[in-house]
């Protein structure tokens, strides 16, 4: 494995892991949100006590305040969102390593990893902005991403083509 390849390799897993771990941690907050909002399943009512701020009734209807409703629904619009969009992402980013994106010319595999790492940052900074409620800039990290996520699978597709 060349090094240009390699750092392809590095940089892919890098993302990849970390916005695993993202998606990991906004499952826990929805969790919890869910919980205190009572929009868990009925069977999760002893499942954490009142420390957590759970109410003591859990049901999918919920029977939480309306702040704990909005807040847990913000949660599961964030996962939705991570779930329409960030397995396309590291389909691409894998498809463009299989693909021989770190091959020659080494400035073509420098792009990637940029624009792989602004894809990655900007998913971040728009779980982020979608927690606090942050327009425009929610919308702004959204499209940064999806245009990022096109490039980079550009730069792969037009690796794979190539004699």
């Amino acid at each position: 494995m060349t090094t240009t390849t390699r750092e392809v390799v590095q940089a892919t897993m890098m993302c990849s892991f970390l916005l695993i771990v993202k998606f990991i941690v906004c499952l826990i907050f929805q969790g919890g949100a869910k919980g205190k909002a009572g929009l868990r399943a009925p069977e999760d009512a002893g499942l954490v006590s009142k420390k957590a701020g759970w109410t003591d009734a859990q049901s999918f209807g919920g029977h939480g305040s309306a702040e704990a409703i909005e807040s847990a629904r913000r949660w599961d619009r964030i996962i939705m969102n991570d779930l329409e969009n960030i397995p396309f992402a590291l389909i691409m980013a894998w498809g463009s390593v299989i693909s021989g994106v770190g091959g020659d010319p080494e400035s073509r595999a420098q792009a990637f990893i940029a624009f792989l790492i602004f894809y990655t940052v900007s998913r971040i900074l728009h779980t982020i902005a979608f927690i606090f409620g942050m327009q425009p800039w929610r919308t702004v990290f959204w499209t940064t991403a999806l245009v990022s996520m096109f490039i980079f699978s550009v730069i792969g597709l037009v690796a794979g083509f190539e004699d």
